[in-house]
C-alpha cells in the first residue's frame, strides 16, 4: 500500500490488487494459503469539505452519494458511551446496523454498491468512535482492478478507505516510510497492521465470512504465506516463477462461492475437511519451496505441479463458476 501527498492538502492512496497461487476458500477454514499482489491499483483521494457534507464517489460502480456531517457526529455521541478496544478492529455488532441506517441501505440489499457503501459507513463510524471531531469529507475510489474476478478489489477498496479516514483522523500518522524513487510512501508495521484489521473486518461486510487474506496482501503487498489466526509470513526468496493472468471475463460473486463451499461442507464434512487439508498441505510445501535462498530453491517445477495439484482438488467441491473455467 502506498501513500502520495498532495501540495492540495488532499490525501491519495492505493493498494494493490491479489491473486491467490495456493489455498483458496480453504484459508477461510483455517487453512493456510500463498497469494501475492499485483500491479493492479485501487486508488482513494480524499479531500476535507467545507461544506458539512460527506461525499463518496465510486464511479465505475455508478455511486455518488451524500450524507450530512452532523448525522455522523450525533452517532459518535452516542458510540461514546462504549468501550473502545484500541488493538481490535470497531465492533460489527455495534456499528453495522447503524451504519445501515445513515447510509440508507436496507438489510436486504446485498448489491456491490449497497455493501460498498456500508463498508464505508462501517469504517466511517469506528473512526468516529474513537475521534469526535472528525471533518467532513469527500473520498473518490477509482479502480485499474476488475471487480467480481477473484482479484481482490473488495479488499484493496477497505484498505485504501481505511487508511485514508484513519490518518484523516489523526488515528495512524502521515507515512514515513519511502517505498520508491517516486515519492510514494507507506507506514510502519504496527499502523499497517491496524489498517490491516479494520479494512478485513469491512471486507466482511461484502463477503460475508472473509479469511483475511485479500486485507493482509492488499495492505503489505509481495508475497506471503497466511493462515488465519497467525502472523503474516512473508516471502521474500522468490525464484522468477511465470504466472499468467487471464481476465475472463466471467464475474464471480465470492460471497455465493463461499456459502457454496459452506452448505457442502455442512452436507459432506468428512469429505470437505479432507480436502480443505490436502489443500493446505500443498499450500504449506509451497510455502517452504518460495522461501528458500535463490540459490537453494530450484522449485520451480515443485511449485507448478503443487499449482496443479491445487486446482485439482479445488474442482472437487467448486461450484459452476469454477468449472467454467477450467
Amino acid at each position: 500500500m502506498r501513500s502520495l501527498s498532495s501540495s492540495s492538502g488532499g490525501l491519495y492512496i492505493s493498494a494493490p490488487g491479489k491473486i491467490i497461487l495456493f489455498g483458496e476458500h480453504a484459508v477461510v477454514y483455517g487453512r493456510t494459503a500463498v497469494a501475492g499482489s499485483i500491479d493492479l491499483r485501487t486508488y482513494v483521494s480524499l479531500f476535507t469539505s467545507a461544506d458539512g457534507r460527506i461525499y463518496l464517489s465510486l464511479p465505475a460502480l455508478g455511486v455518488e452519494k451524500t450524507w450530512l456531517l452532523k448525522d455522523l457526529l450525533r452517532a459518535g455521541e452516542r458510540l461514546s458511551e462504549y468501550t473502545v478496544d484500541d488493538g481490535s478492529p470497531p465492533s460489527l455488532e455495534l456499528l453495522v446496523p447503524i451504519a445501515r441506517k445513515l447510509s440508507g441501505s436496507c438489510e436486504d440489499q446485498c448489491g456491490v454498491q449497497h455493501l460498498a457503501i456500508l463498508a464505508f459507513w462501517y469504517l466511517l463510524l469506528g473512526v468516529v468512535q474513537r475521534k469526535k471531531d472528525i471533518l467532513a469529507v469527500k473520498v473518490t475510489i477509482r479502480f485499474k482492478l476488475p471487480s467480481c474476478v477473484g482479484l481482490g478489489s473488495s479488499g484493496a477498496y477497505c484498505v485504501c478507505v481505511a487508511a485514508a479516514l484513519l490518518q484523516t483522523a489523526g488515528l495512524i500518522p502521515a507515512p514515513s516510510i519511502p517505498v520508491n524513487d517516486e515519492g510514494s510512501l507507506t507506514w510502519e508495521d504496527h499502523h499497517l497492521d491496524m489498517i490491516r484489521k479494520w479494512s478485513a473486518a469491512a471486507e466482511s461486510l461484502i463477503h460475508g465470512r472473509a479469511s483475511g487474506l485479500d486485507a493482509a496482501v492488499c495492505t503489505y503487498g509481495g508475497v506471503a504465506c497466511f493462515k488465519p489466526g497467525t502472523c503474516i509470513q512473508h516471502l521474500r526468496n522468490l525464484p522468477d516463477l511465470r504466472v499468467i493472468l487471464v481476465n475472463s471475463r466471467v464475474e464471480r460473486n465470492t460471497s455465493r462461492m463461499v456459502q457454496t463451499v459452506k452448505e457442502r461442507l455442512k452436507k459432506f464434512p468428512d469429505v470437505v475437511e479432507s480436502i480443505f487439508n490436502a489443500i493446505d498441505a500443498i499450500s504449506r510445501d509451497a510455502a517452504r519451496i518460495l522461501h528458500r535462498p535463490p540459490e537453494e530453491n530450484g522449485g520451480d517445477e515443485r511449485v507448478s505441479n503443487g499449482g496443479n495439484g491445487n486446482n485439482s482438488v479445488i474442482t472437487a467441491y467448486a461450484d459452476g463458476e469454477h468449472q467454467s473455467l477450467q
